[in-house]
């Protein structure tokens, strides 16, 4: 062996022994690009290769064309749905917000490192991947059997059916350059190269790894060099000194940690995200030799650039289950310990004034850009007993067996046998379900209506199980055996199953419809017997105020045109009948019977209502066409002197006739009003400034609203409320109205031209969304479990035994089920729930939505954690806030909702990682995001104390806590921001073999990484905004503006410049479109939803900072402020103390 291969193999000396000798770049080197810019390999460098040997999975298969979120596409060919994925291993570390260092054992590196630049990414550079065929680098962890099919082709998402490769990830503050070592980016190494120093000295992770090192693939497959490549390459730190000796006890421990499956059930991601333009299996995605190296440091000087979009996707380890931050609140750890995989190891500070924040590597702490990301475009089966991946990424759902998410979303997939042990993990047991979703398969069973079980009356589900060559079907939620009625007779196979299984969905898919007829009941009235007449169909009711504020300000005509675009181009998608009523001081009820010869106004003074007109009223819009237009066309004519903003208007008077207009068909009523309702009924007075932060409803509530709202829940009429205030209109009081009825309330405070085009898609998507009404729900549970009560904006007429009635629904509201505990469950068996909704459509069919959920009951505290849905348990908390404000001030709700937290993570500590030292937060995998969504809840509106949120802001965000699924919650916490400035490759294209847009990696919400010369789209579940910064290049403003400078432009002019530049040759708007028309699709919003321009001297732009909410605020705390509370809280749990003094803890939540 020369001495050169023995430098290479042993390193060079360390800073005690001397500097190295001064690095040559091996031949064939290619300087880097300039800083920015992404690396593109040279001409005749080899190009894509295939996957390494062995490699198998299941191609990613796209839903067919115009594919709307819920639908079930078909399974990919060649996949056997019924195959569970593997489980997969779940750990990580993250750094600790503030700490102790002890003086090293060894050498360390005496400066601090430099900041990192700010690039509009977290700082972190890729981690290394397992690849296929190469030794495990942790211990391994009990492998499920995976059923393969064939390869995927080249260029396209991860496979889904791969098995899990152990991956030791280990995530570290880079130490500073040493003496000696290059300056500059080396470029890709060669294989000789990169073997030679893959065969240095053994770290003390390669000791537990037995094998050779991992296949190496071509460098230019790996495009440029990360930080971390270079360290791989050059000289050992002190750092891998350490790793030399053997390890400890504490060591050992750590990595052979409690061998649990992935906390989600799905596959894990191949390779880390590459440089921005990298699509998920591209031929430049980096494969990069798995080693325990420290990470470099981004941002040194002479260092090659950090990649666009090149963060750390937060791969997790297999060998643990936790996430842990050492010396969390100065508290010490063994520090002269050497460094365990996954350890993040604090960087040295110049004094000890430092700040938390530079101490760590904020990218490195559990964020939603990084953690999520690794979750996009997955397929999941229903059938599969897994976790299902988080509800606000990419992915398709196939419905087998079980019901999807989409409808029925469960906080616990395993659940414990005991109500006891339930309560000691402190996880809550309950079920987001939203009915009408999507759309389901519809099933006739003729004049004797669908199957059921003859004790407990649930229907027939795919968790029957038919017994007697088919005669006889056991009802898995009462263990009764039913006769198979004569005519639904179909004989078995071997196996149990049906011959006809794959016709019948109802044993194939976990949601469904069944067409059903009115049952009349002998015992009855004999009149109503014989007629078995139905109720007539549902109408909708617009309800518009007519004012100066309304008519000067545009707002009527936005109404007027949202309604004549729904009538003229979207009639199929609502009622038959249609009523308009205007009011100021009084209620205009207008009245188009086709035989008049122009619309005919009945005026109803306040304080005598009822409904005038019984003929002509409530019309079909096709039949009175020219009447209802020449009405839209003329209504400025009508009201050429309208009521000031002073005068009492007749709010309360105007929805209490269309009411009582709705009484015998029930409907919808949408109100559309700017002022405070002054007039009487329901005269409402602004509340005082000690109630500002209160959402207590006023006396017209007791008085008014309430035998109101009552009225409208027992004739099953939904009232939608738009409100546009140019005053305080008092929401916490006539806003009930919409959550005892089941509807929705849409606010903007501040009306523009740019709001007008919100307004009027917001509009349209409310109308005609799909809607229920006259809705009676069961939900029935099998032995053990029973309904504990129900969350959302629904009216409970009863709610023994799991029943209740709600006026109407539609398909954007989503309740929550508690379960409870009435008996002992059996470990090793199943739970089920079926949830069965008798409803009426639109057009006044009888219909029977059914959805069933199966779950998982083991003991052990590992399988519960490993086992909750972290989106489903805050949207559940956030059902809680919701409920608790309405009674109490924020500071309360604030508290509770972090004793909640609080109480799981110290339960979790207390019964899976007792053993762990006290000065370590451990968080676990499932739960790893839960402080920042936590915190960021608390930053929303509702739960601010700032006194600048009023009482009707703060509601109007309430309801929506309380009514939307767990998929439009969590943006709606923690919004997404997508940097569109620097979309690279195929970032913003249709994916032509899936039909879904690439979409760029989202961000953390943070002022580090918001670039001054960037532009964002911002969506929050409902909103969508183009956010742009101050600095931006004007190449840029060319392609989606037009214009070199955006300085003295107001939001307005903007959105023009934006909608006139649309053009097949603008490759970059073309891009940002794309993205946006994704968002919409992935939240369901409305297609003709309009976006928002936000640039740097508009309201908006401060709404858009005030929801960085991982930022230091002026009444607020960081991120990192706050896991340094959360753990306090935790310690004392722990520690029983009984001298903490409540209103500490209470000031400890208020201040953020």
């Amino acid at each position: 062996m020369s001495n050169q291969q023995q430098q290479q193999q042993q390193g060079p000396p360390t800073m005690m022994g001397g500097p190295p000798p001064p690095f040559q770049p091996p031949v064939g080197f290619i300087p880097p690009p300039p800083m920015g810019l992404p690396f593109v390999p040279p001409p005749g460098a080899p190009g894509v290769f295939p996957p390494p040997t062995g490699f198998t999975g299941a191609p990613f298969v796209p839903p067919p064309m115009g594919f709307s979120p819920g639908m079930v596409p078909p399974p990919p060919t060649g996949m056997n749905m019924n195959a569970p994925p593997p489980p997969t291993g779940i750990s990580s570390v993250v750094p600790p917000p503030m700490h102790t260092i002890p003086p090293p054992t060894t050498t360390t590196i005496a400066s601090p490192p430099p900041q990192p630049t700010n690039t509009g990414y977290p700082q972190v550079s890729p981690q290394p991947v397992q690849m296929m065929g190469a030794p495990p680098v942790a211990p391994p962890v009990a492998v499920a059997p995976v059923t393969h099919v064939s390869p995927p082709p080249p260029q396209q998402y991860p496979p889904f059916n791969q098995p899990p490769q152990p991956i030791a990830h280990q995530v570290s503050p880079a130490p500073q350059q040493q003496g000696g070592y290059p300056g500059y980016t080396q470029g890709p190494p060669t294989n000789q190269q990169q073997q030679q120093f893959n065969q240095g000295p053994p770290t003390n992770q390669q000791q537990f790894q037995q094998g050779p090192p991992p296949q190496q693939y071509s460098p230019y497959n790996q495009g440029p060099p990360t930080n971390q490549q270079q360290f791989q390459q050059g000289p050992p730190t002190n750092q891998q000194q350490f790793n030399q000796g053997p390890p400890t006890n504490q060591q050992q421990q750590f990595q052979q940690g409690p061998p649990t499956s992935h906390p989600y059930g799905y596959p894990q991601p191949q390779g880390q995200q590459g440089q921005q333009g990298q699509y998920r299996g591209s031929p430049y995605q980096q494969q990069q030799p798995t080693q325990g190296y420290p990470q470099q440091q981004q941002g040194q000087q002479g260092q090659y650039p950090p990649q666009q979009g090149s963060y750390q996707t937060s791969t997790p380890q297999y060998s643990q289950q936790q996430q842990q931050l050492p010396n969390i609140g100065g508290l010490s750890l063994n520090n002269n310990l050497p460094p365990q995989a996954g350890m993040v190891q604090p960087q040295p500070q110049q004094g000890q004034n430092a700040q938390a924040d530079n101490r760590i590597n904020m990218s490195q702490v559990p964020n939603p850009a990084t953690v999520l990301d690794q979750f996009k475009g997955f397929v999941w089966n229903s059938a599969s007993g897994d976790m299902p991946p988080p509800s606000s990424v990419q992915q398709y759902l196939v419905d087998q067996q079980n019901s999807t998410p989409l409808f029925m979303r469960s906080t616990m997939y395993t659940i414990p046998e005991s109500d006891d042990v339930l309560s000691a993990s402190s996880l809550p047991l309950a079920i987001h379900i939203t009915p009408l979703a999507s759309t389901v398969p519809v099933i006739d069973h003729g004049v004797n209506g669908p199957v059921r079980c003859s004790r407990c009356h649930a229907y027939i589900n795919p968790n029957a199980v038919f017994l007697n060559n088919g005669k006889f079907f056991a009802c898995k939620l009462c263990d009764y055996e039913n006769d198979v009625p004569q005519e639904y007779f179909s004989a078995t196979l071997p196996n149990g199953q049906r011959t006809d299984f794959d016709q019948r969905p109802e044993l194939k898919h976990g949601s469904y419809e069944f067409v059903t007829r009115p049952v009349v009941d002998p015992k009855a009235d004999p009149k109503l017997a014989k007629d078995n007449i139905a109720p007539p169909p549902p109408a909708y009711i617009f309800i518009i105020e007519v004012s100066t504020h309304t008519i000067s300000t545009g707002i009527l005509f936005v109404i007027i045109d949202s309604i004549k675009k729904i009538l003229n181009e979207m009639s199929d998608n609502i009622p038959n009948k249609i009523g308009i009523i205007t009011y100021d001081t009084e209620v205009h009820f207008w009245s188009f019977k086709k035989t008049y010869s122009q619309p005919q106004m009945k005026v109803v003074a306040k304080n005598s209502v009822f409904v005038p007109v019984q003929d002509g009223f409530l019309i079909d819009y096709q039949e009175s066409k020219h009447l209802v237009d020449y009405f839209f066309n003329n209504i400025t004519n009508f009201f050429k002197y309208p009521a000031a903003p002073q005068r009492e208007f007749a709010f309360g008077a105007a929805v209490q006739s269309a009411s009582f207009a709705l009484e015998k068909c029930g409907g919808r009523l949408f109100t559309f009003s700017t002022n405070m309702p002054k007039g009487q009924p329901g005269q409402v007075t602004k509340r005082e400034a000690k109630n500002e932060r209160t959402l207590v409803p006023g006396a017209a509530w007791n008085s008014f609203y309430k035998p109101l709202s009552m009225y409208c829940t027992t004739h099953h009429i939904v009232v939608d409320m738009f409100v546009l205030p140019c005053e305080t209109c008092e929401l916490p009081t006539t806003g009930q109205l919409v959550t005892a009825t089941g509807g929705q309330i849409y606010y903007y405070p501040n009306f523009t031209s740019v709001v007008a085009d919100q307004l009027r898609s917001d509009i349209v998507q409310a109308v005609t969304a799909t809607y229920g009404y006259d809705c009676k729900i069961r939900v029935r549970c099998s032995r053990g479990l029973t309904v504990a009560g129900f969350h959302g904006n629904v009216q409970e007429e009863g709610s023994a035994g799991g029943e209740v009635t709600i006026a109407g629904i539609t398909s954007e509201k989503s309740m929550t089920v508690v379960l409870k505990y009435d008996d002992k469950l059996k470990a090793k068996t199943k739970a089920y729930i079926q949830f069965a909704m008798m409803y009426r459509t639109m057009r006044g069919d009888l219909r029977v939505r059914v959805l069933n959920l199966r779950l998982n009951v083991e003991t052990g505290f590992t399988s519960y954690f490993k086992d909750t849905d972290l989106d489903a348990t805050l949207a559940y908390y956030a059902r809680l806030a919701a409920r608790d404000i309405i009674t109490t001030g924020p500071s309360q709700v604030r508290t509770l909702s972090i004793e909640r937290a609080v109480d799981v993570l110290a339960a979790y500590r207390k019964h899976c990682a007792a053993d762990k030292s006290s000065t370590q937060l451990i968080l676990p995998e499932c739960f790893k995001l839960l402080p920042i969504y936590i915190l960021s809840m608390m930053k929303t509106a509702p739960y601010r104390i700032s006194t600048d949120i009023n009482p009707d802001h703060r509601f109007a965000y309430m309801n929506l806590y309380a009514s939307l699924p767990p998929s439009k919650i969590i943006p709606l916490i923690y919004p997404r921001a997508y940097p569109v400035h620097n979309l690279h490759g195929d970032l913003g294209l249709v994916n032509p073999q899936y039909n879904i847009v690439n979409l760029p990696h989202f961000v953390r919400l943070s002022t580090e990484i918001i670039q001054q010369d960037g532009v964002y789209v911002i969506e929050d579940g409902r909103n969508i905004y183009l956010w742009v910064q101050s600095m931006v290049n004007p190449s840029i403003l060319q392609d989606l503006f037009n214009v070199d400078n955006i300085n003295g432009l107001n939001s307005s002019k903007l959105y023009e410049l934006y909608k006139s530049n649309i053009s097949s040759e603008n490759e970059l708007h073309q891009k940002v479109e794309n993205i946006i028309k994704e968002v919409i699709r992935l939240r369901g919003l409305c297609a003709s939803k309009e976006i928002q321009i936000v640039p740097q001297n508009e309201y908006l732009n401060s709404v858009i900072r005030s929801q960085l909410y991982e930022d230091k605020g002026i009444d607020s705390v960081s991120y990192v402020d706050f896991l340094v509370q959360i753990h306090r809280q935790i310690q004392n749990k722990l520690s029983l103390k009984s001298d903490i003094n409540p209103s500490e803890l209470m000031l400890m939540s208020n201040t953020y």
